[in-house]
């Protein structure tokens, strides 16, 4: 090992540390405010009409559960690894010989379409010294390649990839709903505590924690949850929008059309993001069980013709 890898693998000592500590202060924090509700907020609602009392509790409830589940599910579930055996030796001696070091994007082009690469399209991470599957990209935090990688988050201390994906995007959605409820609940005694309402009784001070927790929650979850839907009805991941938009730009000043082959349509690609097959579209909001699939295979646009193969480096798209 030489200096750089030593201080690469000690960064990333320290990082996933880092990372372990933040997990531990987002489980304290939805137990704080678990607490809360149920210690002073649920008390201060026995007046109310008992039949909206027990919808208001049962919300509270199916949310915070929720959250758990998949803040859970997204932490500890891993993104997914490429199959030691993904390719036969032959098959992987001669992606090795090809010494393809920077991870090349290959891309499909006539005069009409300029596509993201075909399911056969297999490179060579230099990295791990294996070969690596369409969509697929290494980690440097983690220093493996993850399927179909999204991006690696601190807060969970995990990267986002093909088998924990919908988890953590319904974490953003239920986190969005439950710190919308809990913002405008204890926006009142928020409020009594600036003098802006007058009140007989003080404000309780956990109330205001609750809501400034809620509304610096609320802000930065809404941008990443809007991000991360429009990812999912494009079928594209953080990395390859990027990606993509390089290659729009490329279609562009050729005069060519663009397309990502893996977009298939919103409806279907939300179906396959939540595994929903014919499923109602709701039926997303439980969708806690393992994510189907292997990380390897997507539908694809149709193509009927056989276009010519023209690689582009991802140093030379800054990506």
């Amino acid at each position: 090992m030489n200096y750089t890898e030593i201080m690469s693998y000690v960064f990333t000592i320290l990082f996933r540390v880092f990372g372990f500590l933040l997990v531990l202060v987002v489980y304290i924090l939805i137990a704080f405010v678990g607490w809360v509700y149920f210690k002073t907020i649920l008390p201060s609602k026995f007046h109310q009409n008992p039949f909206l009392l027990v919808f208001e509790v049962a919300f509270f409830i199916w949310i915070l559960t929720a959250i758990i589940i998949t803040f859970t599910k997204s932490a500890f579930v891993r993104g997914g690894a490429v199959p030691y055996d993904l390719l036969e030796n032959e098959e992987k001696n001669e992606i090795s010989k090809e010494k393809v070091n920077t991870d090349p994007i290959t891309t499909i082009i006539n005069q009409d379409n300029l596509e993201l690469p075909s399911l056969s399209n297999y490179t060579w991470c230099s990295h791990c010294n294996k070969v690596k599957p369409p969509r697929c990209h290494h980690d440097s935090i983690t220093h493996q390649c993850v399927l179909r990688m999204d991006h690696f988050c601190p807060w969970l201390n995990n990267t986002i990839g093909y088998f924990n994906h919908k988890f953590f995007i319904l974490f953003l959605i239920y986190l969005f709903l439950g710190c919308s409820y809990l913002a405008i609940i204890t926006l009142k005694p928020f409020l009594i505590d600036l003098n802006i309402v007058s009140e007989d009784n003080d404000a309780d001070g956990t109330l205001v924690i609750v809501f400034i927790i809620s509304i610096s929650s609320l802000a930065g979850v809404g941008f990443l949850s809007v991000w991360q839907l429009y990812l999912l009805f494009t079928n594209q991941t953080t990395i390859e929008f990027y990606i993509n938009h390089t290659l729009k730009s490329i279609a562009k000043q050729r005069g060519i059309k663009f397309r990502n082959i893996f977009n298939i349509g919103k409806k279907e690609n939300f179906k396959q993001f939540f595994d929903l097959h014919d499923k109602y579209w709701f039926a997303f909001l439980w969708s806690f069980g393992k994510k189907e699939g292997d990380g390897l295979h997507f539908p694809t646009i149709d193509t009927e013709i056989d276009l010519p193969i023209i690689s582009f480096e991802e140093d030379n798209l800054n990506i």
